[in-house]
Protein backbone atom coordinates (compact mmCIF):
# COMPACT_ATOMS: atom_id res chain seq x y z
CA UNK A 1 0.00 0.00 0.00
CA UNK A 2 2.83 2.54 1.10
CA UNK A 3 4.79 2.23 -2.62
CA UNK A 4 1.55 2.45 -4.25
CA UNK A 5 0.60 5.36 -2.26
CA UNK A 6 4.13 6.71 -3.02
CA UNK A 7 3.79 6.46 -6.92
CA UNK A 8 0.99 7.76 -7.52
CA UNK A 9 1.89 10.75 -5.24
CA UNK A 10 4.90 10.95 -7.76
CA UNK A 11 3.32 10.51 -10.60
CA UNK A 12 0.89 13.48 -9.69
CA UNK A 13 3.70 15.71 -9.79
CA UNK A 14 4.66 15.71 -6.08
CA UNK A 15 7.60 16.17 -4.42
CA UNK A 16 8.37 13.14 -1.31
CA UNK A 17 10.58 15.67 0.32
CA UNK A 18 10.33 14.50 4.25
CA UNK A 19 9.88 10.96 5.35
CA UNK A 20 5.82 11.84 5.38
CA UNK A 21 5.44 14.82 3.62
CA UNK A 22 5.10 15.50 0.08
CA UNK A 23 4.25 18.45 -2.10
CA UNK A 24 4.20 19.67 -5.22
CA UNK A 25 7.68 21.38 -6.49
CA UNK A 26 8.94 24.30 -4.46
CA UNK A 27 6.00 24.24 -2.41
CA UNK A 28 7.13 22.19 0.40
CA UNK A 29 6.83 23.49 4.28
CA UNK A 30 9.14 26.07 4.86
CA UNK A 31 7.53 25.95 8.87
CA UNK A 32 8.20 22.14 9.12
CA UNK A 33 11.65 22.60 6.94
CA UNK A 34 12.62 24.83 10.10
CA UNK A 35 11.88 21.72 12.36
CA UNK A 36 14.06 19.47 10.63
CA UNK A 37 17.10 21.43 9.79
CA UNK A 38 17.42 21.53 13.46
CA UNK A 39 16.27 25.63 13.93
CA UNK A 40 14.33 27.66 16.74
CA UNK A 41 10.74 28.13 17.33
CA UNK A 42 8.84 29.36 19.92
CA UNK A 43 5.54 27.38 21.07
CA UNK A 44 3.08 29.96 20.93
CA UNK A 45 -0.46 28.25 21.46
CA UNK A 46 -2.36 25.79 24.47
CA UNK A 47 0.57 22.62 24.31
CA UNK A 48 2.61 23.89 22.46
CA UNK A 49 6.18 23.23 22.07
CA UNK A 50 9.35 25.46 21.71
CA UNK A 51 13.32 25.02 20.58
CA UNK A 52 15.66 27.55 21.83
CA UNK A 53 19.09 28.03 21.22
CA UNK A 54 20.53 30.72 23.43
CA UNK A 55 23.26 33.43 21.13
CA UNK A 56 26.49 32.65 20.92
CA UNK A 57 26.26 29.52 23.19
CA UNK A 58 25.77 25.53 22.46
CA UNK A 59 22.74 25.93 25.23
CA UNK A 60 19.59 24.64 23.78
CA UNK A 61 16.45 23.92 25.71
CA UNK A 62 12.75 23.01 24.85
CA UNK A 63 9.57 24.61 26.03
CA UNK A 64 6.66 23.08 27.09
CA UNK A 65 3.27 25.19 27.45
CA UNK A 66 0.29 24.45 29.56
CA UNK A 67 -2.31 22.54 27.51
CA UNK A 68 -5.26 23.88 28.95
CA UNK A 69 -6.38 27.44 27.88
CA UNK A 70 -7.74 28.35 31.38
CA UNK A 71 -4.70 27.91 32.84
CA UNK A 72 -3.44 30.74 31.04
CA UNK A 73 -6.35 33.52 32.69
CA UNK A 74 -4.93 31.95 36.36
CA UNK A 75 -2.87 34.33 37.36
CA UNK A 76 -1.77 31.66 40.09
CA UNK A 77 -0.69 29.35 37.01
CA UNK A 78 2.41 29.58 35.29
CA UNK A 79 2.03 29.78 31.38
CA UNK A 80 5.31 27.45 30.71
CA UNK A 81 4.28 23.75 31.76
CA UNK A 82 7.94 22.69 31.72
CA UNK A 83 11.54 23.61 30.32
CA UNK A 84 14.70 21.25 29.47
CA UNK A 85 17.65 21.43 28.60
CA UNK A 86 19.27 19.52 25.71
CA UNK A 87 22.00 17.58 27.05
CA UNK A 88 25.00 18.49 24.80
CA UNK A 89 25.81 14.76 24.08
CA UNK A 90 22.43 14.18 22.99
CA UNK A 91 22.44 17.51 20.41
CA UNK A 92 24.24 15.62 17.62
CA UNK A 93 21.50 13.31 17.86
CA UNK A 94 19.08 15.51 17.59
CA UNK A 95 19.71 17.24 15.23
CA UNK A 96 20.37 14.43 12.84
CA UNK A 97 17.09 12.93 14.10
CA UNK A 98 15.26 15.67 12.36
CA UNK A 99 18.12 16.47 9.77
CA UNK A 100 17.28 12.28 8.25
CA UNK A 101 13.63 12.81 7.97
CA UNK A 102 14.20 15.04 5.10
CA UNK A 103 14.66 13.14 1.62
CA UNK A 104 18.30 15.57 0.63
CA UNK A 105 19.43 15.22 4.74
CA UNK A 106 21.04 17.56 6.56
CA UNK A 107 24.38 19.77 5.20
CA UNK A 108 27.29 19.49 7.19
CA UNK A 109 27.67 22.73 7.01
CA UNK A 110 23.80 23.17 8.77
CA UNK A 111 24.95 19.88 11.54
CA UNK A 112 28.29 22.14 12.91
CA UNK A 113 26.10 25.49 13.01
CA UNK A 114 23.15 23.98 14.41
CA UNK A 115 24.62 21.92 17.18
CA UNK A 116 28.04 23.70 17.74
CA UNK A 117 29.61 20.10 16.68
CA UNK A 118 31.95 19.16 14.08
CA UNK A 119 30.47 16.09 11.62
CA UNK A 120 33.46 13.94 12.35
CA UNK A 121 32.24 13.79 16.07
CA UNK A 122 29.47 11.48 14.73
CA UNK A 123 31.75 9.77 12.76
CA UNK A 124 32.19 6.07 14.06
CA UNK A 125 28.15 5.66 14.32
CA UNK A 126 28.17 7.32 10.75
CA UNK A 127 30.89 4.90 9.14
CA UNK A 128 28.88 1.83 10.71
CA UNK A 129 25.19 3.32 9.15
CA UNK A 130 26.88 4.21 5.98
CA UNK A 131 28.54 0.04 6.41
CA UNK A 132 25.11 -0.74 6.54
CA UNK A 133 23.87 0.86 3.78
CA UNK A 134 21.51 3.13 5.57
CA UNK A 135 23.25 6.55 5.41
CA UNK A 136 24.86 8.15 2.46
CA UNK A 137 27.82 10.99 3.65
CA UNK A 138 28.96 13.50 1.18
CA UNK A 139 28.22 17.13 1.22
CA UNK A 140 24.93 16.29 2.68
CA UNK A 141 24.14 13.70 5.51
CA UNK A 142 21.68 11.74 4.33
CA UNK A 143 19.14 8.57 4.55
CA UNK A 144 19.79 6.39 1.87
CA UNK A 145 17.38 4.66 0.13
CA UNK A 146 16.95 1.79 2.55
CA UNK A 147 17.82 3.99 5.59
CA UNK A 148 14.50 6.08 4.82
CA UNK A 149 12.80 2.61 5.42
CA UNK A 150 14.39 1.68 8.71
CA UNK A 151 14.81 5.04 9.59
CA UNK A 152 14.03 3.95 13.04
CA UNK A 153 16.58 1.79 12.90
CA UNK A 154 18.97 4.32 11.62
CA UNK A 155 18.71 6.83 14.24
CA UNK A 156 18.93 4.08 17.16
CA UNK A 157 22.37 3.12 15.27
CA UNK A 158 23.00 7.24 16.92
CA UNK A 159 20.97 7.04 20.29
CA UNK A 160 22.71 3.57 21.10
CA UNK A 161 26.42 5.58 20.78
Amino acid sequence: IQEAGLALLEAEGFDHYEISAHARPGKASKHNLNYWTFGDYIGIGAGAHGKITLPDSNVLFRTRKTRMPSDYLNPDKLWLAGKETIEPEDIGFECLMNGLRLRDGISAETFEDRTGLPLDSMQTVMDKAQAMGLLEVGKYIRASAKGRQYLNELLALFLND
